[in-house]
């Protein structure tokens, strides 16, 4: 498909994709966010692949894919928030302050930091599996045997605890 034909057909589904999101997010603040992740989902299959025989079902379910896994990201991060305050309690850190928070910022980027150092199949086997996605998938993916992707992922957390706890993020009990 060329461009004009990819943009004209996702013209054509957007309201089927904004009625998806919104109905599975349920947080309309988030809705447009997703809705353009998954515009530009379509665009990039389209690039190299052909037409789905049903076109619409397949455009749900890419939205609501899309969707559940900004969710569960989101999940993601306020677990690690929590974890963080909670540390943060542990230290005798009373309360939430702007202290915290620039803390907060700075192990963040220790862990883009600590990411950004393994190599780039590594990092991408351990992002795609905070993603949610399984071994087995992981491994469909990456057109890797399941257990490299297995090892992988042990040896990359290995690496990214090793490296928090050396910038004294974390001890070892995360």
């Amino acid at each position: 498909m060329d461009t004009t034909d990819i943009v004209g057909l996702i013209k054509q589904h957007h309201h089927q994709i904004k009625k998806t999101v919104k109905r599975t997010v349920k947080n309309e603040s988030l809705v447009d966010d997703i809705v353009q992740e998954v515009c530009i989902k379509i665009y990039i299959y389209f690039q190299t692949n052909d037409m789905p025989t049903n076109i619409s079902a397949w455009i749900t379910t890419v939205s609501k894919n899309t969707a559940t896994d900004h969710l569960r990201k989101i999940q993601r991060n306020n677990h690690l928030l929590n974890h963080l305050q909670q540390e943060a309690i542990f230290h005798n850190c009373s309360e939430w302050n702007p202290e915290s928070e620039a803390l907060l910022k700075q192990m963040i980027e220790y862990v883009q930091n600590a990411l950004n150092e393994m190599d780039p199949n590594t990092k991408k086997i351990i992002l795609l599996r905070q993603q949610g996605l399984s071994y087995t998938e992981i491994a469909q993916q990456m057109n890797l045997p399941k257990n490299t992707v297995k090892t992988k992922i042990f040896r990359g957390r290995k690496q990214l605890m090793t490296f928090l706890q050396k910038n004294g993020v974390f001890q070892n009990d995360l």
